[in-house]
């Protein structure tokens, strides 16, 4: 009886132990979880951040380019109309002068 006793007790602490160490593993393997998340986290905003850098140097220089387009473009029309201007400067003024006077 006595030995039976002792065979219980021991398999209980036995349990115990095993419960024990399943709840520490349990326990280690959530922190685990919870740092490998961090990390992945931290990794992805770190691309996403690098990605987010580079495309918006890229569409800068795409804007910078398309700028200098227009720009030309413009400074293209103006010449053209400056050259207009200078070959009928003349005839405007005086058709000008005639509307007034008229």
């Amino acid at each position: 009886m006595q030995e039976m006793l002792q065979k219980i007790l021991e398999l209980d602490l036995q349990e115990r132990e095993l419960i024990r160490q399943a709840e520490e593993q349990k326990t280690n393997t959530q922190k685990n979880i919870a740092e490998i998340k961090n990390a992945l986290r931290q990794e992805y905003l770190d691309r996403a951040r690098a990605r987010i850098a580079k495309n918006a140097q890229q569409e800068q220089d795409e804007a910078e380019a398309q700028w200098q387009m227009i720009r030309t473009r413009h400074e293209q029309l103006r010449a053209g109309l400056d050259a207009i201007y200078a070959q009928k400067a003349d005839q405007l003024a005086a058709q000008m002068t005639a509307n007034i006077l008229r």
